[in-house]
């Protein structure tokens, strides 16, 4: 007897197959300063800071990043000498 919910095999392979392409985005540049503009948006500024500096050192021509990279320095900077 079959379970009533049983996911039929084409699903199977599709999240599998999703998977292997979401693994193979976690080094991608464009995804890191996705990841490191919502941070921005959030206000987690040093999380922000520290991924956008780390993709730079990967990659230093991603000028891309540069806006989000200096606003979340100037940012943090301005926090750490207000306290």
């Amino acid at each position: 007897m079959k379970p009533k919910y049983e996911e039929p095999l084409s699903n199977v392979a599709f999240k599998f197959n999703l998977r292997r392409y979401i693994l193979a985005l976690r080094d991608n540049s464009e995804v890191a300063l996705a990841q490191a503009e919502w941070l921005y948006h959030r206000g987690d500024f040093q999380r922000c800071h520290d991924v956008v500096a780390e993709l730079l050192e990967h990659d230093p021509f991603q000028l891309a990043a540069l806006p989000c990279y200096l606003a979340a320095g100037a940012y943090t900077r301005s926090l750490l000498s207000s306290t």
